[in-house]
């Protein structure tokens, strides 16, 4: 495991201090794990957001029931 996903893991990095790290490193980690980072810091995010954030960044997608 690399400094971000450790550092990640612990909640010592925010979602956004992650992104930002992993683009200062991105270069010098292998492209399977930088692949598997994103994807940490996706989950991570989707756990973070509330019922209504949800809505709000989804509402353009979200059946309303009027079809």
């Amino acid at each position: 495991m690399c400094i971000i996903c450790v550092e990640f893991e612990l909640s010592r990095l925010t979602v956004e201090e992650a992104k930002r790290n992993l683009r200062e490193m991105e270069s010098s980690l292998d492209e399977e794990h930088v692949k598997e980072i994103k994807e940490l810091i996706a989950k991570k995010e989707m756990e973070e957001l509330t019922e209504e954030e949800f809505r709000e960044e989804y509402s353009e997608v979200i059946a309303d029931g009027s079809d």
